[in-house]
């Protein structure tokens, strides 16, 4: 499915660019290399790829003028654009701060976190230019273990909006014993509860042999690397941050249920 996907990265990212490319190709997604950014501009002129991940440091432009080339293409705004910081100090200056597309990663960051993090510009894409049905969930069976009543009410709302009925557990021992009890599509899990978290929740979830494996994505208000990396560790497919947008929730959970 992700070989749809054309990630194009510009720059040799610290003299990491092949490794760069061969992880993104690893993931599972079409790839190219490009060293020269005004060869690459040129070529999105041409073509236009799903994603652009840029070097902070490049070596024939500068950041902050490559974004302006971008806006002055009407580039920007139909693609979106990851700029990786591979300078120790982090500092970007002029346009570059000012480009909305332009998100921003520290050197630190891990291979699973860089992944997460072009998963969901992906989604975001889906969900800004969507269609979406009048009700896009009817039929999904889902879970929501969560154990603040407001935020419940909020997300079970949400749900019902668009067509889906999910049933409620309020700690991951309870949503633990209803997964084993009843098949659903998609497990809505909170990291963070009291009797049982949503980690351990999640990891004996995928422990279970005898039940059809639901897509499970992870709830959280603070969407750190750390956080992500042992979230997906435990078997969770996606982190989704609160409070939950309505268009990325459903992007999402489409493009998990069609694979």
């Amino acid at each position: 499915m992700n070989k749809s996907k054309h990630i194009l990265l510009i720059g040799d990212f610290a003299q990491n660019g092949e490794v760069l490319h061969s992880l993104i190709e690893g993931a599972g997604y079409r790839a190219t290399l490009m060293q020269d950014p005004w060869a690459a501009l040129n070529a999105m002129k041409q073509q236009k790829p799903d994603l652009v991940l840029v070097d902070s440091l490049l070596k024939e432009m500068n950041a902050d003028v490559f974004c302006i080339r971008m806006k002055d293409l009407s580039l920007s705004s139909a693609i979106p654009t990851l700029l990786l910081i591979t300078d120790p100090a982090g500092e970007i200056i002029g346009e570059a701060r000012d480009c909305e597309t332009v998100h921003f990663l520290l050197p630190e960051v891990d291979s699973q976190a860089l992944l997460f993090k072009i998963r969901q510009l992906f989604s975001a894409a889906a969900a800004s230019r969507s269609d979406i049905s009048e009700l896009p969930l009817k039929g999904v069976r889902i879970l929501l273990v969560e154990d603040n009543e407001i935020n419940r009410r909020v997300a079970g709302l949400i749900l019902s909006k668009n067509g889906a009925q999910p049933d409620i557990a309020e700690n991951g021992l309870i949503g633990l014993e209803q997964v084993k009890a009843n098949e659903y599509d998609l497990v809505l899990m909170d990291l963070q509860m009291p009797v049982m978290d949503g980690y351990e929740s999640t990891a004996r979830i995928r422990k279970l042999k005898h039940i059809k494996q639901p897509a499970i994505f992870a709830l959280t208000s603070f969407a750190e690397s750390e956080e992500i990396e042992r979230a997906l560790q435990v078997g969770i497919d996606q982190v989704l941050e609160k409070p939950i947008r309505a268009q990325v929730l459903i992007a999402e959970v489409q493009q998990v249920l069609n694979r």
